[in-house]
């Protein structure tokens, strides 16, 4: 199973290490950064924060309407800016899953 949605960031991969019980999760890098560190950082006019807090509800919109719903604990929200020329305002995407989401995400649980 995976995810296709314009506010969850794109897995490219895992690795487990079934003897520490250690999950390794492999996406994009993300140049500028988490969410929180973004708005530290950024003077982000309300608009603009508006806009990265609607990306995250809709992020966990889909996650929380698919079926089976996914577990996800504790998300981390990444500003991405698509294609070359810099947005004012980076899009939300929703990373960080825990072992538990990998695994339904693998296996129906």
């Amino acid at each position: 199973r995976s995810f296709s949605h314009e506010n969850i960031l794109k897995f490219t991969g895992y690795y487990a290490e079934k003897n520490y019980g250690t999950v390794c999760i492999f996406s994009p890098y993300m140049r500028n950064g988490n969410a929180q560190t973004y708005l530290a950082e950024k003077q982000a006019t309300t608009e603009e924060r508006f806009f990265l807090l609607r990306d995250a509800l809709m992020g966990l919109d889909y996650l929380h309407n698919l079926s089976p719903p996914v577990v996800h604990g504790d998300l981390k929200a990444v500003c991405h800016t698509p294609g070359t020329l810099p947005k004012v305002t980076p899009s939300l995407l929703l990373s960080h899953f825990n072992g538990k989401a990998l695994y339904q995400m693998n296996h129906h649980v």
